[in-house]
């Protein structure tokens, strides 16, 4: 009886330590990528960077604003949060409908 119990145990940990190498791989290898020149990116893609400088950090911040762009972000996120909450009302009325006995 241990000896299968240590087996399942042994199998299960083995597969969720497969998993977690298959997500957190390409996890470190987009964050390490992100270090790379436009160069480099085109030129070598399956290597390291050759320096590790946050200047395409600065950047992509710079660039980007998030506070300036802040208002259409919260406008998207509103629309599809009421889109959401609508077809969630539309579920629960069907399925509410269908377990109710007919009288």
């Amino acid at each position: 009886m241990k000896i299968r119990r240590w087996l399942v145990t042994g199998i299960i940990r083995t597969i969720l330590l497969l998993w977690s190498v298959m997500v957190i791989y390409p996890l470190v290898w987009m964050f390490l990528s992100a270090f790379k020149t436009t160069t480099e990116l085109y030129t070598t893609p399956w290597a390291l960077p050759s320096a590790y400088l946050p200047d395409n950090f600065i950047i992509a911040w710079d660039r980007y604003m998030p506070i300036a762009n802040w208002p259409t972000s919260f406008d998207l996120v509103l629309v599809c949060k009421k889109g959401e909450d609508a077809v969630l009302r539309h579920f629960a009325a069907a399925i509410r409908c269908q377990d109710s006995p007919e009288s």
